[in-house]
């Protein structure tokens, strides 16, 4: 089957003897595993958010949130309490958006089948494989479990890594090489909203951007390739290589 990348991605062949430069691959959680951005308000975050705003007496938090999907929480609490003077102070708010979407999570997120089976083929190939998001990290790591995959997932960078600053800034991506020891350009990222895209560029790092219709209207120009489910399903490993010079 022809390589379904860009025509200029360079090309590497698999042979004894050849180290291959992809050194790892490094995946979001929300949107790109699990479909946590949920279907509609009435489930996943977007539902959590509907119902945060629901307690101030501001209607439509759902469409508020997938509208800027891919910022870490304590951002859109802030901008949320300023935009809508909301009469709560920013720690309370984000423990109350983080209770209700723990409850989200509890009820057990969909999963993404075709970037699941892309990372069991890339694990299977001896491609160490880690998580970088902004939810919390038991939360994400029930999932993984409840997936199958926990025990593939060799490093996961999360919410709760203090001081840490959230996508787009590099610094997620950047910890998550850091932390499995490897080149950050030798590094390959899933991810499917703009401000990921952009922290994984900034790292250094090669994109491939997920078209999840569930994460909104999000722009992946930065990424080095853009493909949807059906496009990842038919991603090989020789594909992933050779995104990686």
């Amino acid at each position: 089957m022809p390589s379904i990348l860009r025509a200029d991605s360079a090309k590497h062949g698999q042979s004894k003897g050849i180290t291959m430069a992809l050194e790892a691959l490094l995946s979001d959680f929300d949107g790109v595993i699990g479909n946590s951005e949920g279907d509609s308000d009435e489930s996943g975050k977007k539902w959590a958010w509907k119902e945060g705003f629901a307690k101030y007496g501001i209607p439509g938090g759902g469409a508020w949130y997938a509208a800027l999907i891919g910022h870490k929480r304590v951002e859109l609490c802030e901008m949320a309490i300023k935009e809508f003077d909301l009469s709560v102070s920013l720690d309370v708010f984000e423990v109350e958006i983080g209770d209700l979407e723990k409850a989200a999570y509890e009820k057990g997120i969909p999963p993404i089948p075709e970037t699941i089976d892309l990372i069991k083929r890339a694990a299977a190939a001896g491609i160490p494989i880690g998580v970088v998001s902004s939810q919390r990290r038991k939360l994400i790591s029930l999932q993984l479990v409840g997936y199958g995959i926990g025990d593939l997932i060799e490093i996961l960078v999360s919410a709760d890594d203090d001081k840490l600053p959230g996508k787009p800034d590099p610094a997620p991506y950047l910890r998550g090489a850091v932390d499995l020891g490897f080149n950050p350009a030798n590094c390959l990222t899933l991810e499917d909203t703009g401000p990921g895209v952009e922290s994984a560029k900034r790292a250094g790092m090669r994109c491939i951007g997920f078209v999840n219709p569930d994460s909104g209207i999000q722009d992946l120009s930065k990424a080095d390739v853009v493909l949807d489910a059906a496009g990842i399903s038919r991603l090989s490993i020789s594909d992933l290589r050779s995104l990686v010079p």
